[in-house]
């Protein structure tokens, strides 16, 4: 990614935050989500104290998004008039249901100076993931499914649904499986357009 940053012009230091996820294990990357989130949190507010939130932009890929959630959440109950925002916020197919989104929509939004979303049709994580949730199989503080709300918000089934609230990009021609498009999200970061837009 930072030489997708560097080839779009964009310079400066790069952090990648990772929770020790037990590798191609997803109940494991689950069980470690609770700890995962409160430390990113506390993470989180050390960088921002030290840099200022307009100089850093965030990269939620997958089950990140909850990690993103739990630090905007908090800061909007202790922060509830900050004005100062993330330069950018992106959500590279979140592996989150539609419920818990809306319910950190506001926040997510108050702390976004640019929020965008990544999704996709053919992504076979978040199908598997739809696809266990909807089996009824829950981990740890994951909250069981309400009326069939299963599906994830990083399918572009999903996703599609809050187009006309936020930049959402459908990148399932990319065929990438699960990673992430560094070049794409340089891109964007760097005021291109892009023919995946949803409009």
């Amino acid at each position: 990614i930072h030489q997708a940053l560097q080839t779009a012009g964009l310079n400066g230091p790069l952090l990648a935050y990772d929770w020790a996820t037990p590798c191609y294990n997803y109940p494991g990357s689950l069980a470690k989500l609770p700890r995962c989130r409160s430390s990113f949190t506390a993470f989180l507010e050390r960088l921002v104290a030290k840099l200022g939130r307009d100089k850093i932009v965030i990269v939620a890929h997958s089950l990140g998004i909850h990690a993103l959630q739990n630090y905007c959440q908090h800061a909007l109950e202790t922060e509830p008039k900050a004005t100062q925002v993330f330069a950018a916020v992106i959500l590279s197919r979140p592996d989150v249901d539609f419920s818990s989104f809306k319910n950190s929509e506001e926040a997510l939004k108050k702390f976004s100076g640019k929020l965008m979303l990544l999704c996709a049709r053919n992504d076979i994580n978040l199908k598997l993931s739809s696809f266990i949730r909807r089996a009824g199989y829950s981990f740890v503080e994951d909250p069981r499914p309400v009326r069939d709300n299963h599906l994830r918000l990083g399918q572009a089934s999903v996703a599609s649904g809050v187009a006309d609230q936020l930049a959402v990009y459908d990148i399932s021609q990319l065929r990438l499986k699960h990673v992430i498009q560094y070049t794409l999200i340089a891109g964007l970061l760097n005021g291109e357009t892009s023919s995946y837009l949803i409009e």
